[in-house]
């Protein structure tokens, strides 16, 4: 009687008298393996079709963190909408693993004046910021330790920020008795738009018989 150790089964020599018992109970392990240890041969991962293992062949919650290769979740692996806030621990997505996002900084204004009554960039105040689709910030900031301000005197002067060749905000200036300056910190904007590469200029305009300066300036520009 041959002995299949993989199954444990017993095969009768033919002739034996418990031939048709026999055959029947092997025939039947053959019939109902299920390939696990003593039942059959495991299956080896090169028996596993590439795809076969779908979502509903793997049992909640059973793929646990030891079974994902560091770095192997990749955005191309989540499904949208798949990985809602539930399923996220608390303060488990560190700033590392955060998109990062975009922030520049112009060179210096110098010491710019202008009595252009036309709209004029001033000097080096552009920039280009490349986002996420997170709200841009737009400000003003000293260059250095020494002054930073915008002067005007005469009619109403205007400060605008532009985005590419449209503007997105004014500012309006000016004293007809005396020159009126301004801090860097009384210039900012919140610019909502959506994830793409964007070029941010400041512009001055000045009243009728007016001189604006700009003096030591640099513009900021970075996502919320």
């Amino acid at each position: 009687m041959p002995l299949f150790n993989n199954m444990g089964l017993n095969w009768p020599d033919v002739g034996d008298s418990t031939y048709p018992a026999e055959t029947d109970v092997a025939v039947g392990k053959v019939d109902a393996h299920d390939h696990s240890s003593g039942k059959g041969v495991l299956i080896p991962a090169a028996g596993l079709a590439s795809n076969s293992v779908t979502t509903v062949k793997i049992a909640d919650a059973n793929v646990t963190t030891d079974k994902i290769a560091d770095a192997n979740v990749t955005t191309a692996k989540i499904l949208d909408a798949n990985v809602t806030t539930s399923k996220i621990a608390d303060a488990a997505i560190t700033q590392a693993k955060r998109a990062s996002l975009g922030q520049q900084i112009s060179s210096s204004s110098g010491t710019y004046s202008t009595t252009s009554t036309s709209v004029v960039a001033v000097t080096n105040l552009t920039l280009s910021i490349t986002t996420t689709g997170r709200p841009v910030m737009l400000m003003v900031i000293p260059a250095t330790s020494g002054t930073c301000n915008f002067e005007t005197s005469g009619g109403a002067s205007g400060i605008f920020f532009y985005r590419g060749s449209s503007p997105i905000a004014e500012s309006l200036i000016g004293n007809l008795l005396e020159a009126l300056a301004l801090p860097p910190s009384s210039l900012s904007f919140v610019d909502i738009v959506a994830a793409g590469t964007y070029t941010y200029t400041l512009r001055v305009k000045a009243g009728s018989g007016a001189t604006v300066e700009v003096t030591n300036c640099r513009l900021v520009a970075f996502e919320l």
